[in-house]
């Protein structure tokens, strides 16, 4: 994966735990949300870009052909269900070149398979 492309679908995870650390403290939560209007806009438009970029992880995850369905399925399911911010940003930098590498090699080892 690109490194823009890493940091574009980096962008809703990092604006989600910002978020979740300005509603620990009162005073500067009110500089954030100054209304239930401006709150309710800023959580709908990071929910949109937040789908929107798990949609192309999930996607893209799915596009793996000699990864197992068992992995495919746990990282979906992570991704989705558990604590997604965190979830998502070790994916995106860490897990995603790992499957990658993995899927070449099991490539390859199908096409030797297949010759031997």
């Amino acid at each position: 994966m690109k490194r823009s492309i890493k940091i574009l679908t980096s962008i809703p995870s990092v604006i989600s735990l910002l978020l979740i650390f300005d509603t620990w403290t009162f005073d500067i939560m009110w500089k954030t949300f100054p209304n239930m209007k401006a709150y309710n806009f800023q959580m709908f438009t990071l929910l949109i870009i937040a789908i929107i970029a798990l949609v192309y992880l999930i996607k893209r995850l799915w596009s793996y052909e000699f990864i197992d369905k068992d992995v495919k399925i746990s990282w979906t399911l992570l991704m989705i269900f558990v604590f997604s911010q965190i979830t998502t940003l070790y994916y995106i930098w860490k897990k995603d070149e790992l499957l990658m590498k993995k899927n070449k090699i099991n490539q390859l080892k199908s096409k030797t398979d297949y010759f031997s």
